[in-house]
């Protein structure tokens, strides 16, 4: 069965687009593209047809942080469908307190990513089944 979401990820240091690429990779997830900013992936997603992507999103980043981006999606019901995954190198309680208040927030994962975060990934990928 084909994955429902597609696969970006945000974040501004190119080394780890690549090692979460290929762990990603590794796990038979691909990654449709890789963006540098917030402002970057916003003007991708604003113009398909649809919104099913899974945003691994890094929150501090030039140009656009993570930040200002999760609060522009969340001004348009066009973006509802989005599933964003934080991943930061953050630890401060109060960012992921602040994180998890947006609605499409559905995980937040400490770079790099993991194994046991990757599981989690997959399982929000998926089509579901009714």
């Amino acid at each position: 069965m084909p994955n429902i979401y597609r696969v970006l990820i945000v974040d501004d240091d190119k080394i780890i687009q690549f090692i979460h690429g290929k762990l990603l990779e590794k796990n038979n997830v691909s990654v449709e593209r890789t963006f540098n900013n917030g402002k970057e992936v916003l003007n991708y997603i604003r113009f398909k047809e649809t919104a099913n992507f899974l945003i691994l999103l890094d929150l501090n980043m030039p140009v656009m942080d993570g930040w200002t981006f999760l609060k522009e999606i969340e001004k348009s019901p066009a973006f509802s469908a989005l599933k964003i995954i934080v991943v930061s190198s953050s630890t401060i309680d109060s960012e992921k307190v602040k994180a998890k208040k947006y609605s499409q927030v559905k995980a937040i994962f400490e770079k790099p990513i993991n194994k046991s975060s990757i599981d989690i990934i997959i399982d929000l990928i998926k089509p579901t089944v009714s």
